[in-house]
């Protein structure tokens, strides 16, 4: 146990820069200590500061006397009225987007330099295996090098400071340049730090090599869903992953829409031919409507089957760009696995940079099926996939993600978690239990982490007044557009696609018996459309009964290429009402008062659209001038 209790004067001399650094499990308070002299006598001092990640303003004072949060309405016509008591100057400076806080201090020409003090709490993160307090530079022109000591309750293993060893737990700050207070864990491979609810995740990096695989299965999505971007993003990852495993080991590409068609009979070697074939197989033409996730984990553990590996595991690298099926659970795809249950399962899902993100219902399904087998779940940005097939190679020998709520955090990586209520993650496939000494923290603490970063303080020590204000306000994001795929668009891409196809399904019919030759009837058909694809055709309500016409139906639906809206993930749902008889009818004469109003309403057709039933028509008497 080792413990520092350091006590701040109430008074630093001029040019004063000090911190102390106070580490609680995962939480650290850092106090800030400084005067703040102005460039010229009379005018506002303004001192601009940036907080790490997640930080959150605590407490701060002004020569001893506390600052207070308050609205806008109350405290900035305090502060002008202060500013006008002690007759200075305000200070117009251009605001850096990266400033956090804002200090103004007001103080007549006579007053000695004031001596601010601030507090903040920040949670711990996580880098190759240590826990970090990442502090941001500084937005001063002319900044000062602070003096910083740490102090904790625990023992904190080759502590850093600024990239220095520690001495004594004191070490010196750069005055720009960002740095950052580091120590080790004693534990492997993992980590977990609480203060009260709060908690810190870190994995160390493993030592020496990995595990390497006995072969590599990639399982590409190449549904109509992922669209010819999506689709070239997947074919760099899946050779950019080949390329990073040894170049001896072989692979297999298992490719899958409605039907899995596999790359080539057998594994084979990363070579110029090999990665070739891969290449053509990825070209936009071969776009296909459907998503069988569970037929391609039936033909991999078949592939297995015919071509076993004699030692070590198989990897299964499945790259989609996360549109699930409706009700596609993870236990299905494991289970139509079969004898590749014990394969490490990594989830690659690629999406093209304007497109909007998986939804959360989908992912949660894939970070199921990487967890239950040990594996890796990473969203993959198209910049980066040269880096992220790297990782995800180097991740999986490592022993795979660790998963823990809905987050996975690699080897030598952390997250900051506001709820340690459920301390059990899942590594390599089990569950793994993160107990660990909770270390008591003040509450304030964790209510200043869940307070917002907005707001205002104010405060005076007699003469001298003080505003703390809020940098500026970070753009929203841009909203994702959503809107309705227009009818007009739909009738017109499946009367010129698909009503063709229904015809000939109808008119290619097995005849028996006299009523198959006059077959008539109606058939309620619903389409769902999806991200360009058709994920499902459904007969609702059929009087042809005759299952073989219907399921040409489906089948030709499959076949038609939809639109695809942009930017929009929504599904959309066509009902089509199709009528089916041996010809068309002809109009006749309809002596009715609304017959002709009806005609300019629809639109009169000239000539029926089938030919034969032209020829009908023109042997019939009506036709006859």
């Amino acid at each position: 146990m080792l413990a520092i209790l350091v006590a701040l004067t109430a008074v630093a001399p001029a040019g004063a820069h000090r911190m102390i650094v106070d580490i609680r499990g995962a939480l650290a308070l850092v106090e800030v200590q400084r005067s703040v002299a102005p460039e010229r006598r009379g005018e506002e001092r303004v001192l601009d500061v940036a907080l790490p990640e997640g930080a959150r303003l605590l407490s701060a004072d002004l020569g001893g006397r506390p600052l207070r949060p308050g609205t806008d309405d109350q405290v900035r016509p305090a502060y002008r009225t202060a500013i006008s008591v002690v007759g200075a100057t305000s200070t117009s400076l251009h605001l850096d987007e990266g400033t956090d806080l804002r200090i103004r201090i007001a103080a007549p020409e006579r007053e000695a330099d004031p001596v601010v003090r601030y507090r903040f709490v920040a949670p711990l993160g996580c880098r190759q295996g240590r826990f970090v307090l990442a502090m941001p530079g500084s937005r001063e022109p002319a900044p000062l090098p602070a003096q910083v000591t740490v102090s904790s309750r625990t023992l904190l293993p080759r502590l850093t400071i600024a990239g220095a060893p520690a001495v004594r737990l004191r070490g010196s700050a750069p005055a720009r340049a960002p740095w950052e207070i580091a120590f080790e864990t004693r534990h492997w491979p993992v980590d977990a730090r609480f203060a009260g609810t709060a908690v810190s995740l870190c994995r160390r990096v493993p030592e020496g090599p990995g595990e390497v695989p006995a072969r590599v299965l990639l399982l590409v999505d190449r549904s109509r869903s992922v669209g010819p971007a999506g689709l070239s993003a997947e074919r760099d990852l899946a050779r950019a992953l080949i390329q990073a495993l040894p170049p001896s080991l072989k692979f297999n590409v298992l490719f899958f829409e409605r039907e899995v068609v596999p790359l080539f009979p057998i594994a084979r070697e990363a070579t110029g031919e090999t990665l070739g074939a891969l290449d053509d197989a990825t070209a936009p033409v071969h776009l296909r409507n459907g998503s069988d996730f569970v037929g391609v984990f039936r033909r991999a553990a078949q592939a297995h089957e015919r071509d076993p590996v004699e030692r070590g595991r198989t990897w299964l690298v499945v790259i989609t760009d996360g549109s699930l099926p409706d009700g596609l659970e993870a236990q299905a795809m494991l289970a139509a696995a079969g004898p590749l249950r014990d394969a490490r399962i990594a989830v690659a899902v690629v999406r093209p940079r304007d497109d909007e993100p998986t939804s959360p219902a989908d992912l949660a399904v894939l970070r199921e099926l990487a967890a239950s087998t040990g594996g890796v779940l990473r969203v993959v940005e198209p910049a980066d996939i040269a880096q992220t097939a790297a990782e995800i190679a180097r991740t999986m020998q490592d022993g795979g993600d660790l998963f823990w709520g809905d987050r996975s955090f690699p080897p030598g990586a952390g997250a900051f978690r506001g709820d340690g209520n459920s301390l059990t993650a899942r590594f390599e496939g089990r569950p793994q239990d993160l107990g660990s000494p909770r270390e008591a923290v003040d509450r304030r603490w964790l209510e200043a982490l869940g307070r917002s970063p907005r707001g205002l303080w104010f405060g005076a020590a007699g003469p001298v007044a003080a505003l703390i204000e809020p940098g500026p306000v970070p753009a929203p994001p841009e909203a994702v557009v959503r809107g309705e795929l227009e009818r007009g668009v739909v009738r017109n891409a499946l009367s010129l696609t698909f009503t063709p196809r229904a015809r000939a399904c109808y008119l290619g019919r097995r005849v028996h018996q006299a009523g198959d030759f006059d077959l008539r009837g109606r058939l309620k058909l619903q389409l769902h459309l999806e991200r360009g694809e058709m994920v499902d055709a459904v007969v609702r309500d059929s009087t042809l009964q005759r299952p073989e016409l219907e399921a040409c139906l489906r089948e030709a639906a499959f076949a038609v290429e939809v639109p695809r809206p942009m930017r929009k993930d929504a599904p959309t749902i066509a009902v089509l009402n199709l009528v089916f008889q041996p010809s068309t009818p002809v109009a006749g004469a309809d002596a009715s008062s609304l017959g002709r109003e009806i005609d300019l309403m629809l639109g009169p057709i000239s000539f029926p659209a089938d030919g034969r039933d032209l020829l009908e028509a023109l042997r019939s008497p009506a036709a006859v001038p």
